[in-house]
């Protein structure tokens, strides 16, 4: 059972690797069954769902979709706490009814709401318990200032995952900042395996379509994407002459681009949208490179994003903004250009020089693969994780 709750037609990072992972483990050989909300992200762009559950077949997997507060575009504090709270009540109602001693749950976090849906499940049913942790979420939502981290809320949910994951019998993690800290802070001990993020290899692959446009974004304009960043950059790069940007995703900001494009007279860069999952690796490979504008604060640090992952498979370089952690695994394996949020004039000048740059692009791009097939197949990572699972 993967309790998870963004789950395609959810348009987030989470949302697709939640879907490979119960379509990939159940063709290793199990049984999967989903316990997610009804789509919801992002906010506003799906219609509301008042019914208290739904079960389907999608993609082969058995998902159960259960009620929460669906909240507006721009919701405040309140209606996301609403939206986290509402789903793990009814999933962990859900769960009780469903799951058995013999089977597996596997939390799905963010949002760190699921986390004690995990620890009652295992305590009143006595089946096995492993945790996919993506992001730092309490750390993320107190450096973006939605909660103190001296305050009465943080304290507490660090209390109850300090006791949550003494319970829990494997664990998933991204990146080493997000092991360090399971280990660190919240005094987990059991079984760990590096399980990052990833694309399907077969779909992100190089092309020899031409480039039509400099850079490609893909992006939900929420709060890990430093969209503050990308409205300063649509202002520079518009007198920037034959350079182009393609911008795919929607999401809570997309209005503020919108307008930044309308008020600075902008011409050259191009919000698209959704796309249809399936057209997305062809907007890809007809970039020079893709881009990535990640938030600066600690606990990005280290992120690479799916999106970041899914440029490499396609064969095109990274080129963007991020922490030290992204900039070092980047710099590496010689597969992209990342400059830090105090470098943005330099960044700038590396985008106004790229037609000098196309060689050193193009080897990028082809490194970016070759790195994409060592690191981030998501079939790989995801029966790594998966045979640990079943063998502890």
């Amino acid at each position: 059972f993967i309790i998870a709750q963004n789950y395609p037609p959810d348009i987030i990072g989470g949302a697709t690797r939640n879907s490979d992972m119960a379509r990939l483990m159940s063709t290793f050989g199990s049984e999967v069954v989903v316990i997610a909300n009804h789509p919801s992200y992002p906010f506003g762009r799906f219609k509301k769902c008042f019914r208290p559950f739904r079960r389907a077949i999608e993609d082969g997997v058995t998902v159960f979709r259960v009620f929460t507060f669906q909240p507006n575009n721009s919701p405040s504090t309140i209606s996301r706490v609403m939206y986290h709270m509402f789903y793990s009540v009814n999933a962990l109602l859900m769960a009780l009814v469903l799951v058995k001693k013999d089977d597996i749950i596997i939390t799905s976090i963010p949002p760190d709401t699921i986390v004690p849906i995990g620890l009652i499940v295992k305590k009143i049913v006595g089946c096995r318990w492993a945790m996919d942790v993506r992001d730092l979420w309490q750390e993320a939502a107190a450096d973006l200032g939605f909660i103190s981290d001296r305050g009465l809320v943080y304290r507490m949910m660090t209390g109850i995952k300090r006791m949550a994951y003494r319970e829990v019998d494997v664990f998933g993690y991204v990146n080493d900042q997000i092991r360090d800290a399971l280990k660190d802070t919240y005094g987990a001990t059991a079984p760990m395996v590096h399980h990052p993020n990833g694309a399907n290899l077969s779909v992100f692959h190089p092309s020899s379509v031409k480039k039509d446009c400099h850079l490609i974004y893909v992006s939900n304009f929420g709060y890990s994407n430093d969209v503050d960043q990308l409205m300063r950059m649509m202002v520079v790069v518009k007198d920037i002459p034959e350079f182009s940007l393609n911008v795919l995703g929607d999401g809570e900001r997309k209005a503020e681009a919108e307008r930044v494009i309308i008020e600075n007279n902008v011409r050259n860069v191009y919000l698209l949208g959704m796309v249809p999952r399936k057209d997305v690796s062809e907007h890809l490979t007809r970039a020079r490179a893709g881009l990535i504008l990640l938030n600066p604060k600690e606990a990005w640090n280290f992120a690479i994003p799916i999106k970041a992952i899914e440029y490499m498979a396609s064969g095109i370089p990274v080129v963007g903004i991020a922490g030290p952690g992204t900039r070092k695994f980047f710099e590496e394996h010689a597969c992209g250009k990342i400059f830090s949020a105090d470098d943005f004039p330099r960044f700038i000048e590396y985008l106004r020089e790229m037609d000098d740059h196309r060689a050193e692009l193009e080897e990028m791009g082809r490194n970016g693969r070759v790195c994409a097939e060592r690191f981030f197949d998501t079939c790989t990572v995801t029966e790594r994780f998966w045979r640990k699972i079943v063998s502890e």
